[in-house]
């Protein structure tokens, strides 16, 4: 319960930052946040580096199918410093027993819409929802209202929780988060 109340409260304090880019930064997303580098990746980067697994997937919103190229949202998390790796021994220091589960990546568009995924339902021996970087829309550089790159999560019930033109990636970290100012982390 801790966990939850902690995580709400950093997404809601995410949610209430102001968020602006520079005109460079408008083709890409920024990856960062939690124990990790940030990056900026762009469209061509992004193509380049995972020519191998962009695949077509069919999609509807609004009523209109459409067919997008794009990629797991946690493998561009991986490459990005993102710790995607499961360590279940019962063995190892509670601490960095699955180390990776305590995560949660924030996703935000440049109108400032904010959205949320822990990274245990991202990891496919965990919770294996598919949330994708969609690259391209029909063959064709997704529009200037949408993209250039968006997140895509068809497992949804409803449609919430798909970002256009997704700007930035916050990794946060929910071990370090607590609502209650008498425990230490």
């Amino acid at each position: 319960m801790r966990t939850r109340i902690a995580v709400a409260f950093v997404i809601v304090s995410l949610a209430a930052t102001p968020f602006a880019f520079c005109n460079d930064a408008a083709g890409s997303i920024h990856i960062g946040g939690a124990g990790i580098a940030g990056t900026d990746w762009t469209v061509d980067q992004i193509e380049k580096q995972f020519a191998k697994e962009i695949t077509q997937i069919a999609y509807t919103g609004h009523g209109q199918k459409h067919i997008f190229g794009r990629i797991p949202l946690v493998s561009l998390l991986k490459a990005a410093g993102v710790p995607v790796e499961l360590k279940m021994s019962p063995s190892a220091d509670p601490k960095l027993k699955s180390f990776s589960l305590r995560f949660v990546a924030v996703a935000r568009g440049r109108d400032g819409y904010v959205v949320a995924f822990s990274l245990a339902e991202l990891l496919p021996e965990v919770g294996n929802r598919h949330v994708w970087v969609a690259l391209d829309e029909d063959s064709q550089p997704i529009s200037e209202e949408d993209g250039p790159i968006r997140l895509l999560s068809p497992d949804d019930q409803k449609p919430a929780r798909g970002v256009h033109q997704l700007a930035e990636i916050t990794i946060v970290d929910t071990a370090a988060a607590t609502s209650r100012p008498d425990v230490t982390p």
